[in-house]
């Protein structure tokens, strides 16, 4: 498996595209979550370049046999106030599904 490129908010273009998912309890204004591995206290969250490869991340993760991520939707977010918003999440940029999906079993 590659290593993933973990990314500061320096190196994240300043349009990117997040997988928000349905928050437990339902719908919440003041709180999303954003799909992710967790390992070691470390959430990483995969970020897209552009909204066609978040879609086709999320087409190869079905193809290699996960099961859907229950996703609310994709989000636009600017890479500059990444560590900002989303103060939890460690991001990598255009991850290989193969190896962000082979994390979750």
């Amino acid at each position: 498996m590659n290593s993933p490129r973990i990314l500061t908010c320096i190196d994240l273009p300043e349009r990117l595209f997040v997988i928000a998912l349905v928050p437990e309890g339902g719908r919440h204004p003041d709180r999303m979550a954003l799909f992710n591995t967790e390992a070691d206290g470390f959430k990483t969250t995969p970020v897209f370049s552009s909204m066609a490869k978040a879609v086709a991340f999320l087409s190869r993760g079905q193809d290699l046999g996960y099961p859907p991520v229950p996703l609310e939707y994709i989000f636009p977010a600017a890479g500059s106030r990444f560590v900002s918003d989303f103060p939890d999440y460690t991001p990598v940029l255009d991850p290989p599904p193969e190896d962000f999906f082979a994390r979750l079993a």
